[in-house]
């Protein structure tokens, strides 16, 4: 069974559901989460649907919403999300935290990265900023978190119903290698752990060597304590094959609930541990930086401004200059370009929508009309301005380029 996260405000819900009804979807609530939905009849590929395209939902495997739900940040804190490609677990931790908390995401791959910053740039999500250090190299001159997610790399074994070659494929010095690897970003996290605070360590394996043995490892290792999950567990009738596996730490056979093994432990850091010593730090050149004001046709954000850097126009939660100005290098969501002193705004940027855009801007009655415009149809229609709001039934969905007394939509 295939599952997605909503991604919209309780306002939008209804919308965003009757979008993907009249496109044939159907779904229903997960039980105990009502963001949460499961497909129940797909014409074709959700992800080729017009609430993914515009980044209304978020498909993700149902085990791997677990780990988020198990951190529980509250409503306005900061989060860091370690390994966070390709943003399943960073954008549910943004909607988690709200437009008054923070995540950190980071991932060292750069391919990998450029795909997190492309999913959160399509799912509007403002309160992120990201990064591309090295595990054992984010430093951040003393600046701790309260809340950690390290959703570590892994064999993967948890998966082997959809790639049966993982368990050939990580023995022997691959899964040495893997689980060295493991033991730098344990040891990383718990460097920049509040003590107090709360770190949930995720895999998709089911290997104890690289799930409950590193648990052990950390505690006696690490100065790392267990932490008792509460009652974060969803209903028992939604994941009835949980498993306590050792203190703090459980595993989720998914096959019952529709998706993967996963297992997850949560621990915390006592006072008095001393953060460790970084060595072989990267050190980048940092950019140059100009304030850009808000179109007056653009809906302001109370939670940050735009920044253009080099002719990329970035917004930058508020709360981010403490860590940037700290020695983080890191960026915003990607918003558009600075050209000859035009700001040129990104069509995909439809959280800049003004309140009232749809009753001027172009508001499309059915999906078809959406779908000319995607696949590069113009559409008549008359505005005074070089862009125009884009809305389905009042749901908005971007901006549309005005010329020639038509609108088209230019995702580029």
């Amino acid at each position: 069974m295939r599952f997605f996260r909503l991604n919209c405000e309780q306002a939008d819900r209804a919308k965003v559901l009757a979008l993907m009804a009249e496109e044939g979807f159907a779904c229903r609530e997960f039980p105990g989460n009502k963001q949460v939905m499961a497909v129940t009849h797909e014409p074709y590929p959700i992800g080729n649907s017009l609430a993914h395209y515009f980044g209304y939902i978020y498909v993700q495997d149902i085990s791997s919403i677990l780990p988020v739900m198990l951190l529980n940040p509250p409503e306005d804190s900061i989060v860091l999300d370690l390994c966070a490609s390709p943003g399943s677990k960073a954008s549910q931790l943004a909607r988690a935290v709200g437009p008054g908390g923070m995540v950190v995401a980071n991932e060292l791959n750069p391919s990998r990265l450029a795909t997190l910053r492309s999913n959160l740039k399509r799912l509007n999500l403002m309160n992120v900023i990201t990064s591309g250090y090295n595990g054992r190299d984010l430093d951040i001159e003393g600046l701790l978190f309260d809340y950690i997610l390290l959703d570590v790399p892994c064999s993967g074994w948890g998966t082997l119903n959809k790639n049966p070659a993982a368990a050939r494929v990580w023995t022997g010095d691959k899964l040495s290698s893997l689980l060295v690897l493991q033991k730098m970003l344990l040891e990383t996290a718990a460097s920049l752990l509040s003590p107090g605070g709360r770190l949930v360590y995720s895999t998709c394996t089911t290997n104890e060597q690289e799930n409950e043995d590193q648990i052990y490892w950390a505690q006696k290792q690490l100065s790392l304590k267990i932490k008792e999950p509460g009652s974060f567990l969803p209903e028992p009738n939604a994941f009835p094959d949980i498993e306590i596996t050792g203190p703090a730490m459980m595993r989720v056979k998914g096959a019952q609930s529709g998706g993967q093994d996963f297992f997850m432990a949560t621990l915390t850091k006592g006072s008095g541990v001393e953060p460790k010593s970084k060595t072989n730090k990267q050190v980048f050149k940092k950019p140059q930086r100009e304030f850009v004001a808000f179109d007056a046709e653009m809906r302001q954000l109370k939670s940050g401004n735009l920044w253009n850097f080099s002719g990329n126009v970035f917004y930058v939660p508020d709360r981010a200059w403490d860590y940037l100005s700290s020695g983080l290098v890191a960026q915003g969501i990607h918003v558009g370009r600075k050209k000859n002193e035009k700001f040129i705004l990104s069509p995909r940027m439809r959280i800049f929508l003004p309140e009232d855009g749809e009753k001027t801007g172009f508001n499309a009655k059915d999906p078809e009309q959406v779908k000319n415009l995607v696949s590069g149809q113009s559409l008549k229609f008359s505005s005074s301005r070089s862009l125009t709001g884009f809305y389905w039934k009042g749901l908005g969905l971007g901006w549309l380029k005005v010329k020639n007394k038509r609108v088209l939509w230019s995702d580029r």
